[in-house]
């Protein structure tokens, strides 16, 4: 059928069928509808300047990430300065008072 016109010669085989209405469900499923444009730039504005945002902060991140990488390291280096004088780790705790 495809949009054809039907011959009546094949009547007898579609009787019944309610082809109107059955054509109009189809094209009112189908059928393109124009989108508002405005709302569309809008969001993708939105989208743009939430995206801006999330990368400043995952800039802002890693600079305090760097930042404590670098005082972990120099950390780090303090304990093992103070350690490695004796060229060894202390295997335990020992407390010691003082009076």
């Amino acid at each position: 059928m495809c949009g054809k016109a039907v011959d009546k010669s094949i009547a007898t085989y579609i009787n019944g069928v309610q082809l109107k209405n059955d054509a109009t469900k189809v094209h009112n499923v189908l059928k393109m509808e124009i989108v508002n444009g405005t709302d569309n730039h809008t969001k993708i504005e939105q989208l743009e300047n939430a995206l801006k945002q999330v990368e400043s902060e995952n800039m802002a991140f890693r600079t305090r990430i760097d930042q404590m990488a670098k005082d972990l390291q120099k950390l780090k280096e303090g304990v093992d300065g103070l350690y490695l004088m004796n060229m060894r780790y202390p295997t335990a705790v020992e407390r010691t008072l003082l009076n």
